[in-house]
């Protein structure tokens, strides 16, 4: 990525120095709260979990993306969006639903 933002995007180093405290907060947040703590309740609930369990709930992230947007940055989602949203809750719902009945039968 670093070789990429030289190729395409240029004055980097005074972004760096110009960045504001807001600026490093956020690449804090995203290395220390998203990535190591994020991957590490994941992996521990794949390690006590089976993935055919786990998975259909993480095919939900968007879902929760598109309303987590909307609640806290005031988005408003297209027509598209919400059918996107809908294919995929119904796509994760049939997963489940077969998943259950193949176990009960």
């Amino acid at each position: 990525m670093i070789l990429g933002s030289f190729i395409f995007e240029d004055s980097q180093l005074e972004s760096l120095s110009n960045a504001s405290w807001i600026g490093w907060g956020v690449i804090l947040y995203l290395a220390l709260i998203m990535t190591v703590l994020g991957y590490g309740i994941w992996y521990r609930v794949l390690s006590r979990n089976p993935v055919s369990k786990v998975m259909p709930v993480m095919l939900l992230l968007p879902v929760f993306t598109i309303a987590s947007s909307m609640l806290f940055l005031g988005e408003q989602p297209s027509l598209m969006i919400f059918m996107g949203a809908a294919v995929v809750i119904g796509g994760v719902s049939m997963i489940v639903i077969t998943k259950d009945s193949k176990l009960s039968s």
